[in-house]
């Protein structure tokens, strides 16, 4: 498991808990209400003094997502403390299966992050197919989308030192449209041989 930070967690009646900010910054991506969590799992990233680390569960907490702090907003400062979350109860085989597909595209990914903040899009256009999909095998100067900023598009490619040559898309993170911020995950990558 990666580093990160690790929220607080409240117990509340009947099952259900409360995930809170565990320090004061900024929260970016907080999952939808309906997504299933498990304990350990990333569930966004925190800002804190600069840097971005992921914002973990702690390993007791699981459950469906039924409040989302924030109004929406991809990005939002929080206070110590204050709750970014409540999690209500799900079966045991839901949380097993939400735990093995959080491993299969988390652990050991490596990630091609956002250049620049801006509007995100998968696709040149949008009766157009997707630049890249889950699967794909990406070389070095691919062109994997396109970032929107002041109604000008730059092209976002495929390249970095600390990527391989080659590698195989395992997701792609945002959805067509979707804002990023500069550093934010784009791919979750395997390198090929």
């Amino acid at each position: 498991m990666t580093a990160g930070l690790v929220a607080l967690a409240q117990p509340l009646e009947e099952g259900a808990v409360s995930i809170a900010s565990p320090a004061v910054g900024y929260v970016v991506g907080l999952p939808a209400p309906g997504v299933v969590l498990v304990g350990g799992q990333r569930f966004a990233e925190f800002e804190l003094l600069g840097g971005r680390e992921p914002l973990r569960l702690p390993a007791s907490a699981s459950g469906r997502v039924v409040f989302v702090a924030g109004d929406g907003a991809r990005r939002f400062g929080a206070a110590y403390g204050e709750p970014l979350l409540r999690l209500e109860p799900v079966g045991d085989v839901l949380a097993r299966e939400a735990s093995a597909a959080a491993e299969s595209t988390t652990e050991g990914a490596l990630v091609l992050r956002a250049p620049m903040t801006g509007r995100f899009y998968v696709r040149p256009a949008p009766d157009k197919p997707a630049f890249v999909k889950q699967g794909d095998v990406l070389e070095a100067g691919r062109t994997i989308g396109l970032l929107e900023v002041m109604k000008t598009f730059s092209r976002v490619l495929y390249e970095g030192a600390d990527l391989p040559t080659r590698a195989r898309v395992l997701r792609v993170v945002p959805a067509d449209g979707d804002d990023v911020e500069e550093g934010e995950s784009l791919l979750e990558l395997e390198a090929v041989d």
